[in-house]
Order: structure tokens, then C-alpha cells, then sequence
């Protein structure tokens, strides 16, 4: 996601009237209805919506500004990629399949004592319920 006062253009200390102010005007530029023929509108509608959303509040945009930043780690080459992804999958497998057979190991040499709840005796209304009824 791209950051939403960059979205907004706005600077990090615009006051609110300033960011509802870009974001109105960010609105009606880029409303679908206002531009039927532009395909990418709706995304950019969508966008501004979403960063107003983040700092049009002020617990949100105190969240925000508080946050570290993020860092973007590039991509390696798509062959590079699925070599990568096929060594990573096939070492998770046999992570898992390890740890699978050390907690059965464990669960089967485990000893557990199970002990009876103690036997509690049958509600009043359970007992009356149970007699026969005498005839009338």
C-alpha cells in the first residue's frame, strides 16, 4: 500500500481541515460516476478512499505516524524465484514431517493418568422423574 498522505498529497503535519480538504477534492476528481470512460478511475477513487480512511482519523493517523516504516525487500528473478520457492517448500515439508513424528513420539511415550470425576449425585428432579407414578 502506498502511503496515504502521498495518496492524498498532503504533508505528514496537514492539519484534518487540510487532509478532508485534498480528499474531497481527490474524491470528486476521480469518482467513477464523474469519469465512465476512464478504467483506472475507480482504483484511484478506491486509493483515496482507503488513505482518507487511515488519516481522516486521528487514533488511526496517530497509529500511523507512530509506526516504524517498512522496509521493501526486491524480488529475485522468476527462475531464481521458483528454484527458491521448490528448495523452501520441500525443507518446510520435511520440517514439518519432523515435528510431526517428535510430538507422536512424545504423545505415545507420554504416561497419562486419567482420574474419574467423582460421582455426583442425581438432581431431586431427576430422582422424582424416575419414579413410577402411583395410579389415580
Amino acid at each position: 500500500m502506498r502511503d496515504p498522505y502521498e495518496v492524498l498529497g498532503v504533508a505528514k503535519n496537514a492539519s484534518a481541515k487540510d487532509i478532508k480538504s485534498a480528499y474531497r477534492k481527490l474524491a470528486k476528481k476521480h469518482h467513477p460516476d464523474q469519469n465512465p470512460n476512464d478504467p483506472k478511475a475507480k482504483d484511484r477513487f478506491a486509493a483515496a478512499n482507503q488513505a482518507y480512511e487511515i488519516v481522516g482519523d486521528e487514533k488511526t493517523r496517530a497509529r500511523v505516524l507512530r509506526a516504524p516504516p517498512v522496509a521493501v525487500i526486491p524480488l529475485p528473478d522468476s527462475a531464481a524465484s521458483s528454484r527458491g520457492r521448490a528448495a523452501r517448500d520441500s525443507n518446510s515439508a520435511q520440517d514439518v514431517l519432523a515435528a510431526t513424528r517428535s510430538m507422536a513420539t512424545a504423545i505415545s511415550s507420554a504416561r497419562f493418568s486419567v482420574t474419574p470425576s467423582p460421582a455426583r449425585a442425581a438432581p431431586a428432579w431427576a430422582i422424582a422423574a424416575s419414579r413410577p407414578r402411583p395410579p389415580i
